[in-house]
Parts: structure tokens; sequence; C-alpha cells
């Protein structure tokens, strides 16, 4: 056998696997109002190991579509049971394909305490930083000073503009 479409659709008919949550308005809403989402849901449900393993255990005749709701969740693990079930390809032979490989390990790596922590002071360090830079620039910047300077040279300026533009203008310089 070789990859692409069959030479028969009556010895290999189109199965489509849908392996999603159905949704409408009402669900919708209920999941609002209980503070869901479908990749949490998808996540608590371990349905995508649950497909890894009818695949790997050949379960199903032939799929020609699978559908399923974020991929990102085990979509290796559901690509590779499967690209490499028997008769998926010429280069792969029988006793090297299907349920006589190893079913892929899944599993679902959580934070840790310890990169929880870490991020924490992280976030406390930067807060500190900004906080030690504003208190600076508040305390010794002169903005008494700065504000009078600007405020006499848009005087000389107003001057300027209403006597023709007369005379040198020099902008004053700390």
């Amino acid at each position: 056998s070789t990859l692409g479409p069959p030479a028969s659709l009556d010895r290999y008919p189109f199965s489509e696997m849908q392996a999603m949550w159905q949704i409408n308005a009402h669900a919708a809403a209920s999941g609002i109002a209980h503070l869901s989402s479908l990749l949490d849901d998808t996540t608590k449900s371990n349905i995508h190991k649950q497909i890894v393993s009818w695949i790997h255990d050949e379960e199903f005749n032939g799929i020609s579509v699978l559908a399923v709701d974020y991929v990102t969740l085990h979509g290796n693990a559901i690509f590779s049971v499967l690209r490499t079930q028997c008769g998926q390809s010429d280069k792969i032979e029988d006793e090297y394909c299907g349920p006589a490989l190893a079913p892929p390990r899944i599993f679902r790596q959580r934070f840790s305490t310890m990169s929880w922590f870490l991020t924490i002071a992280a976030y406390c360090i930067f807060g500190i930083w900004i906080w030690v830079i504003i208190r600076h620039y508040f305390r010794h910047y002169q903005h008494e000073r700065q504000m009078k300077r600007l405020e006499k040279d848009m005087e000389y300026a107003r001057e300027a503009l209403q006597c023709g533009g007369g005379g040198d203008y020099v902008a004053s310089v700390d």
C-alpha cells in the first residue's frame, strides 16, 4: 500500500473521527458562567490520551480524517500513532508498525513549586527596580527649575513672534 487516497472506496471507505466538544449557544453560556474553557476541559478529560490508545490498539479499521480540539496538547503523539499504522506506507514493515511498536508516553508536565517561586521572585525584583528608578527620578529631577526655564523660553518666543521676529534668540541652557 502507498500513501494517498485509496484505490477503491469499497475496500477503504471514508471515515471521519471527531474527538472534540460539541458547542452550542447554551453550552457556551454555561461554560462562561462556570469559568470553564475548552482548553482546560480537553486537558482535564485526557481525551487525547484515549485517542492515542484507540489508534495504537487499532480500535478503528481506518481513519481518513481526525478532528480534535487543542491539537497542541499531545498532537505529536496522535500524529505519531497515525503515521506508524500498518499499511500507511510501503516503507514500514509489518513488524515495525501499529501495535508492534510501543505506544507513545504521554504526560503533561506541570510547573514545579521552584519554577513558580522563581517567577514570583523575578517579578518582585523587577517591580522593586522600577520603584527605585521612579523614586530616584522624582527625588533628583528639578521639576520647578525646568518649568521656570520652559516658561521663560515660551515667553521669549511669544515676544519674538509678536514683534515680527526681531532679535537673536538664545535658549537657556543649564
